[in-house]
């Protein structure tokens, strides 16, 4: 390809130049200083049509790479999908949230109205549009009362009324929730169809496949808290969790994905996930710094599985599993 003269486009050339600070600031919302040769140097070497034919082929310019820059910005904020665009009163990137310790002053998470307000705007700015706080309701540990429950919740709501706050519990498997759950009594998301449950982490609880299996049939879903936690399933014993998602919904830590709990936990997320045993992933936030590391793990999802894994597991199978629904 024979470069073009400068002399032959210089028309082209002070274009380019008169347009990079337009380029830069308004669609890479940086300043233009730093590009204007790299722009002016495209202009120079390539004509439009060498330009259209580079980027066609994936070929980089520094023009395509701004545009392309500018185009992901635009989408991220400013243009939903064609799907998310249908759905009155939503914005883009709705993603919603099964896992979350938000509310104030009930257990390991948010300790204020304050932290919870923080909490659910990083939350909001990462692109969830509902979130469903899930405080702990372990013996021994944490069983805040409904009353305690519905205090926080309803001082959450009055400080961030446009998030779409949702119930629910993060249940043991404990004695507490072996009495509750034959009486229909255990705490379940808004909605009723299903409820979130943890395990022990180095020990299953007996016949685990068969409770579950029960529990289905009383026609409520149960949801497993950050299923790459529990070591008896790893390794050998991976098949367990095909059982396991016959009856129930895995949802993973999204900061797993990144290795924010450790190797062994981000593998089992990694293969839960690439697998497809994974229904959903979701923040499991107690803390600001529980946040980045869900962000970071939403950045694997979608450069290892791409955009459309990632609506499905944070907006599509949520609101699924909210129904009382095993997605496919």
């Amino acid at each position: 390809m024979e470069p073009i003269l400068l002399g032959a486009n210089l028309r082209l050339f002070l274009f380019a130049a008169a347009a990079l600070r337009l380029f830069t600031s308004a669609l890479l919302g940086r300043d233009a200083g730093p590009f204007r040769f790299f722009f002016a140097l495209d202009a120079i070497l390539f004509d439009p049509a060498q330009l259209a034919q580079r980027e066609e082929h994936g070929v980089f310019t520094t023009l395509s790479h701004s545009n392309g820059l500018a185009q992901r910005n635009r989408s991220f904020k400013d243009q939903p999908s064609q799907r998310q665009s249908d759905r009155i009163g939503r914005p883009p990137m709705g993603y919603c949230d099964l896992h979350s310790h938000v509310l104030p002053g009930l257990d390991d998470g948010a300790k204020s109205l304050r932290d919870s307000v923080e909490l659910t705007e990083v939350l909001s700015q990462m692109g969830f549009d509902t979130v469903c706080a899930t405080p702990h309701q372990r013996v021994g540990m944490f069983v805040p009362t409904r009353e305690a429950i519905d205090g926080a919740y309803a001082e959450v709501r009055a400080a961030v009324p446009s998030l779409d706050l949702r119930l629910g519990a993060e249940n043991f498997w404990d004695e507490l929730f072996l009495e509750r759950w034959p009486k229909r009594a255990q705490p379940c998301y808004t909605g009723d169809k299903a409820f979130l449950v943890e395990l022990n982490v180095s020990m299953a609880p007996p016949r685990l496949e068969d409770t579950l299996f029960q529990i289905r049939l009383t026609q409520r879903l149960a949801v497993l808290a950050h299923p790459e936690r529990y070591a008896p399933f790893w390794e050998k014993n991976f098949p367990r969790y095909e059982q396991l998602a016959r009856n129930c919904a895995l949802v993973v830590d999204l900061g797993a994905l990144d290795g924010a709990h450790g190797r062994p936990q981000c593998l089992a997320a990694r293969k839960l996930v690439e697998e497809g045993l994974a229904h959903a992933a979701a923040s499991d936030v107690h803390s600001v710094a529980d946040a980045r590391a869900a962000g970071a793990g939403i950045t694997w999802l979608k450069k290892r599985c791409g955009a459309s894994a990632v609506e499905r597991l944070l907006d599509e199978n949520p609101r699924r599993i909210l129904n009382g629904e095993i997605p496919d």
